[in-house]
């Protein structure tokens, strides 16, 4: 409907905007916002199945630790009752011996010694008393003291009732290890009367055996407890005294039962027990929970089908929003790597604020730093220049005085003076040549410096130069300068010392950098040597003062030793970096 009102018709329909088209201005937002999109469609449905799982986890774990506890202790007492019942049925059975009941001890003997050899235990016959009449670790006929303590504790007990009697755990007299007795009487033919008391011996390590055989140690800890709640055994011999007796103690009241401890490394632990049936004895295993917390095979297949699930749809989000995440860094990473080569920034125009933000402060910081590097170039340049030219107006002025003096002791402190400042001036030089102001290859230039020198005194045609001077070091010029003129001082001092009769000879020049970064240079001669007990660091020489002075400076071990013949200076010194 119209309201009344003109409006001009032009010859071209205004285009529509399409969401798609490039013209269209990107919506701009943090990448935060992108961030938490991307990580609630992950979280959030991980978080609410995960609490369903733990759920269901925790109460099929609470039946798993009632029925493997429980199991586990009723398991390894049934286990060590069931053997002390077969050794004691043995053992009853050898008291029916012919000649056990004839008192034909001697034979008696070599009957107890097969059953001994069979169960790889101790069997011993002992009066009421408690004197060894036989014992099948001795000989027959040695002599026998009386059976242990522990062993005579226990008689009373089987005179009163005539049944078989198992002791508490003791160390052996023979053996010398830890043991338990299993005894029996011996009762006169045809009547009641104990005669004598056979026992069998029975190392604490058989215990071991079976608990292992149904506990093993990384399934928990596990303990067999005589009486006085002393562990007879268990499956883990390192375990702390302190937490076996704290957990037998608590255990040993509850037999049969089940309580909470921890172990001795503060961890929570469940503690089964079960007593031994006739003997008194406890059964403790404790499992501990992280144990116990074992996924099952349905949670495991129901969180894998799970994770599949979860992976494809995270899978998807993070495709989705990637694509837009990574282009704008795209754009960012190129807009960097162009700073970095010194090239021309593209703009950066993404749909992401603050990578539009990170790419205009690149492209502010290249231009200002682009001006800055070619100030500081063009002022290094000509500072070099001129330092150069300056030195060398030093140099002239130097060897004009020396013409003009009349005294040759002068003429020769003024010409080492120059040299000192030529050394100086060609550092400078280098950096002038090379375009670098901060940075000097020290090799060419050490072996340049060695060349002049020789040259320097007329010694080039008698004194052979041998150079060895590993290239590609390079050292800041704080480092680069110290270094070059201590060189420079010792290759003088030799070409001026070692040689100032005219005699032929060999300078070498060494030049070294190991893995560490250890700079070693080398300079030696062949000539006459040093005096005997020279040290650098005493001598009065103004150039051993101004090496001493220099290596100190980079921080440099000085070394001078003999070289068989001549003389030899080491410089190491690690440049920072």
């Amino acid at each position: 409907m119209s309201d009344g009102t003109s409006q001009p018709i032009t010859g071209q329909a205004s285009p529509l905007p399409l969401p798609w088209t490039a013209e269209r201005a990107p919506t701009v937002r943090p990448l935060s916002w992108h961030l938490v999109m991307l990580c609630a469609g992950i979280v959030v449905p991980v978080l609410g199945f995960l609490a369903f799982l733990l759920w269901q986890s925790a109460s099929r774990e609470q039946e798993a630790i009632r029925r493997e506890g429980s199991i586990a202790a009723r398991t390894v007492a049934i286990d060590v009752d069931r053997d002390l019942v077969t050794l004691t049925a043995g053992l009853q059975a050898l008291t029916h011996s012919q000649s056990l009941q004839t008192g034909d001890l001697g034979s008696f003997h070599v009957v107890a010694s097969r059953l001994a050899e069979t169960l790889e235990l101790a069997v011993v016959l002992f009066d009421r008393n408690g004197q060894q009449l036989v014992n099948t670790r001795r000989p027959w006929g040695t002599p026998l003291p009386l059976v242990h303590p522990e062993v005579r504790r226990g008689v009373p007990v089987l005179l009163e009732t005539k049944k078989p009697y198992v002791t508490d755990m003791f160390t052996g007299q023979i053996a010398n290890e830890p043991l338990f007795v299993i005894m029996v009487p011996v009762f006169r033919e045809r009547s009641q009367e104990v005669a004598y008391l056979l026992q069998l011996s029975i190392p604490a390590e058989r215990l071991r055996q079976i608990i292992l055989s149904t506990v093993r140690p990384e399934q928990g800890l596990a303990i067999v407890a005589d009486r006085r709640t002393v562990a007879l055994a268990r499956n883990r011999p390192s375990e702390a005294e302190s937490a076996e007796s704290t957990m037998l103690a608590e255990a040993v009241p509850a037999a049969g039962g089940r309580l909470h401890s921890v172990t001795a490394a503060g961890a929570p632990v469940t503690v089964f027990t079960a007593p031994v049936p006739n003997v008194g004895w406890t059964v403790a295993v404790g499992i501990e929970d992280e144990v116990l917390r074992r996924p099952v095979a349905e949670l495991m297949r129901l969180l894998i089908a799970t994770g599949a699930l979860l992976f494809l749809l995270s899978a998807g989000l993070a495709a989705l929003m990637g694509r837009r995440i990574m282009g704008a860094l795209d754009s960012l990473v190129g807009s960097a790597s162009a700073l970095g080569a010194g090239g021309a920034m593209p703009a950066v125009s993404t749909a992401i604020r603050e990578v539009n933000a990170v790419g205009e402060a690149h492209a502010r910081a290249a231009s200002e730093l682009r001006e800055a590097l070619e100030t500081k170039e063009a002022l290094l340049y000509e500072v070099n220049h001129r330092v150069k030219n300056s030195l060398a107006v030093v140099t002239s002025l130097l060897a004009l005085q020396a013409r003009q003096s009349g005294d040759p002791d002068l003429q020769s402190r003024l010409a080492e003076v120059r040299a000192r400042v030529g050394v100086v001036a060609g550092v400078h030089q280098r950096l002038y040549e090379s375009g670098r102001h901060d940075r000097l290859e020290i090799g060419s230039f050490l072996a340049a410096i060695a060349a002049d020198t020789l040259k320097a005194y007329g010694a080039e045609d008698r004194v052979r130069l041998d150079v060895d001077v590993q290239g590609g070091i390079v050292l800041k010029i704080n480092d680069a300068t110290p270094l070059v003129m201590l060189v420079a001082e010792l290759l003088t001092n030799a070409a001026k010392h070692a040689f100032w009769d005219g005699r032929a000879g060999r300078i070498e020049l060494r030049l070294r950098q190991d893995e560490g970064g250890t700079v070693q240079v080398t300079v030696g001669d062949d000539g006459p040597g040093l005096p005997e007990g020279f040290d650098p660091a005493r001598s009065k020489s103004t150039g051993m003062r101004i090496v001493t002075a220099l290596a100190r400076q980079i921080r440099a071990e000085l070394r001078a030793e003999p070289a068989e013949p001549g003389a030899r200076f080491t410089i190491a010194f690690t440049p920072p970096a």
